[in-house]
């Protein structure tokens, strides 16, 4: 059996790799994640197998600096264990987080001339947080009543209308998320954009407008150039037939 390359860990951005380990370890086989997050079941070669396979997966993603602290560890659960203490803290200090980051998560609003999509991903932001240290999970209907909760006043007041009248906890973030855009569209709340582009359309004519003339400019003293040089050839070949006509009448009077 064989998988992709397991992701590495540097010594920072832990919450990411927990989520991408948790995901690999489980797709080598739901036993192995067993056996990482809860110890083997028995003394059975099957359980050291899973065992194995999860210890060196996990060992093989650390960096050397991290890789030193934990190699002793005897089996995949126990080193599991130490990586999450070593990088979240205690169960009491990952409380500690927890209360933290709840507090922040009530007090969250929506900034000044800030869309609704930037505001998701500021509060993406904590709910992954929150939902690493493994003490509570935000799930997508509370997710939903926050994102409605906090948009500003009174710019969203009719979308918040009609969100309240429907079932948000079938509903994704991301569903809530798209329909108040739309919303935000259609209102002439998001102006920032399309006044920039028009910015871009106005230089651009501009742009093209000023050169125009030097183009036209250019043209027209080609052009003169040319009749110049025309005329100028005109004049000589004509001085050069007069000469011509003088020297025929010369010779004829001479005989």
């Amino acid at each position: 059996m064989s998988t992709d390359r397991a992701p590495f860990f540097y010594g920072k951005g832990f919450p990411r790799w927990k989520v991408l380990m948790e995901a690999h370890l489980q797709a080598w086989g739901l036993d192995v994640w067993r056996v990482t997050k809860e110890g083997t079941h028995s003394n059975s070669a099957r359980e050291r197998q899973f065992d194995a396979i999860a210890k060196s997966t996990l060992l093989s993603s650390l960096c050397d600096d991290v890789f030193n602290c934990m190699f002793a560890s005897p089996n995949a659960h126990e080193l599991w264990k130490q990586i999450i203490e070593n990088h979240e803290g205690s169960p009491d200090v990952a409380n500690q987080k927890y209360h933290v980051l709840a507090d922040e998560l009530t007090s969250l609003k929506q900034l000044e001339n800030e869309s609704a999509h930037d505001m998701f991903s500021r509060l993406n932001t904590l709910v992954d947080e929150i939902n690493n240290l493994g003490l509570k999970q935000v799930i997508g209907g509370e997710v939903n009543h926050k994102i409605i909760h906090w948009l500003r006043k009174p710019d969203y007041d009719i979308i918040k209308t009609i969100l309240l009248k429907e079932d948000l906890d079938n509903k994704t973030p991301n569903q809530v998320i798209n329909t108040i855009v739309a919303h935000e569209y259609s209102m002439g709340i998001i102006k920032q954009e399309s006044t920039s582009t028009s910015s871009e359309k106005s230089l651009a004519v501009k742009h093209t407008c000023k050169h125009r003339p030097r183009r036209q400019e250019q043209c027209s003293s080609e052009e003169e150039e040319e009749d110049e040089s025309n005329d100028e050839a005109s004049s000589s070949s004509s001085s050069e037939d007069e000469a011509t006509s003088r020297a025929i009448i010369f010779h004829q009077t001479k005989c």
